[in-house]
């Protein structure tokens, strides 16, 4: 009897942990990361933006995901935006390496605009996973959105079949109250770099995706990595932590020196917020708005979003600010060591 009972318990144990398992959340991850400096000062009149400074927050988020338990990445599909498509790809595979996940492929996809709807690695592996996971795939998307386009271009019932897309992007240019550093620095005709690398992949995707949740610049700066948090992470024995330090140093200075006019306290995370909203909803206490959304282009600042009545357009749930950003810094300073 005790034989019996010994094996039942196994039995039940393997059953319960193996489904555990299979319950993880599915995510494609979408970025330009640029988090590699020397790759930056090399390919940068290459880049869609041509900077030398690419923004290391597709870093900062993909690191973020790959250490929470509760979901699993199934593949990181790249695309130009901050950065070139070879420094994405090439950032992103030495996170994964320093991660030891090195088991996650990486996908090219659009290497600027002129590449929208035309099929890639990143478009195909997109349609691949999403077709064969009928809905269970989310995709976080924080670059330009030509590798989502150009899947639901190739597979017209892919955003039927994902679970939702995490649209990422785009500046409401102050529209809700709240501001971002996009639309502070628009003395300086600075234009929201995923929006405006490939407006007509954005706009694609806000016609023929369905409903989705809006995370936009406005969100995106709601909590930052300080001179303070940057310390903690250099003298960190973590190779992780030292290695992010190295990586933001730069793009710190910048924004930490722009904050003496405009109010920044250090660089913002930008899309580790979304990220982590997506991932832990309840970490957000900010306000929502629901609505439909157009793009409109200004003189200055490129294109930015505004609310619109257009009968045929889905409504949107919008992620306006994070107010409580403080529980989340705490969560990401802990996944950076």
């Amino acid at each position: 009897m005790k034989k019996i009972f010994i094996y039942a318990f196994f039995t039940c144990f393997v059953f319960l942990t193996t489904n555990a398992a299979a319950e993880k959340r599915l995510f494609i991850i979408d970025d330009d990361n640029g988090m590699d400096k020397k790759g930056c000062f090399r390919d940068a009149m290459k880049s869609p933006i041509k900077t030398f400074i690419c923004d290391p927050d597709g870093g900062l988020e993909l690191v973020y995901m790959l250490r929470e338990p509760e979901i699993e990445v199934i593949g990181i599909t790249c695309t130009a935006g901050c950065s070139t498509l070879a420094v994405c790809m090439d950032a992103d595979k030495k996170l994964l390496k320093l991660l030891g996940r090195e088991d996650i492929p990486v996908l090219a996809g659009g290497a600027g605009p002129k590449d929208l709807g035309k099929p890639s690695p990143a478009s195909e592996f997109i349609i691949k996973q999403v077709m064969a996971h009928p809905g269970k795939v989310e995709i976080l998307a924080t670059a330009p959105l030509t590798n989502i386009a150009t899947a639901m271009m190739a597979e017209p019932a892919l955003s039927k079949t994902w679970k939702t897309l995490h649209f990422a992007t785009g500046e409401f240019h102050g529209a809700f109250g709240a501001r971002s550093d996009a639309r502070l620095l628009e003395w300086a005709g600075y234009k929201d770099l995923n929006i405006n690398v490939d407006p007509a992949a954005t706009r694609y995707v806000l016609e023929h995706g369905g409903a989705f949740p809006v995370y936009p610049n406005e969100l995106m700066d709601d909590a930052d990595i300080t001179f303070s948090d940057w310390r903690e992470l250099k003298s960190s024995k973590s190779s992780l932590a030292r290695y992010i330090a190295s990586e933001t140093f730069i793009f710190l200075n910048i924004e930490a020196g722009a904050g003496r006019v405009l109010g920044l306290t250090g660089m913002a995370v930008h899309g580790l917020i979304p990220a982590a909203v997506a991932v832990h909803p309840e970490l957000y206490a900010g306000r929502t708005v629901e609505g439909k959304i157009q793009m409109t282009k200004t003189k200055r600042n490129g294109f930015i979003f505004k609310m619109a009545d257009e009968p045929g357009l889905d409504a949107h749930k919008i992620y306006v600010d994070m107010r409580n950003a403080d529980s989340l810094k705490k969560q990401f300073m802990e996944r950076f060591k």
